[in-house]
């Protein structure tokens, strides 16, 4: 042993064995260490954004989409006039903004008969909204749909 070692540790190590038997009897019933949790599964986002996709005329929404950002009016004249025909309209917003794994089924049913579902999407996509259900799809629902549209707008501004 070193000067330095002796010093820092004076005493050595000894190694002690336990028996097995008594190791057995100490040993914990799971084992000693605790059990790791599974992690639920992944969501298949690619099935998500594909079965999402079907059926939407991607040109038909990013062109309502390009037109609320450029700020065209509505035929009334006035924007935003879908907000006064809401059926989620006096409802508590915070139904509409649930915390991580909060279920989302209660807010999308108010949206599922919503007369301006369309628009409230329209809406969502052309603020890039990050929070809370709107048209009703969530924010990781509404991602495939802003992909899509920006590929549609690049293509058509390239094709110009």
């Amino acid at each position: 042993m070193s000067a330095h070692a002796a010093a820092v540790n004076p005493r050595p190590r000894r190694r002690v064995t336990v028996p097995d038997d008594v190791l057995a009897e100490l040993r914990p019933p799971g084992g000693w260490h605790p059990p790791t949790p599974t992690l639920p599964a992944r969501p298949a986002t690619r099935r998500l954004s594909s079965r999402l996709l079907a059926g939407v005329d991607v040109a038909v929404l990013a062109r309502q989409v390009a037109d609320h950002r450029v700020g065209r009016q509505t035929r009334s004249g006035r924007r935003n006039t879908w907000r006064e025909q809401a059926a989620c309209r006096g409802i508590d917003p915070n139904l509409f903004h649930p915390r991580r794994g909060e279920d989302t089924a209660p807010a999308k049913a108010v949206c599922e008969d919503c007369p301006v579902r369309r628009e409230c999407l329209v809406y969502a996509l052309a603020t890039v909204e990050k929070h809370g259900i709107w048209g009703g799809l969530s924010e990781r629902e509404r991602r495939p749909l802003r992909s899509a549209i920006a590929r549609h707008l690049r293509r058509e501004a390239g094709a110009a």
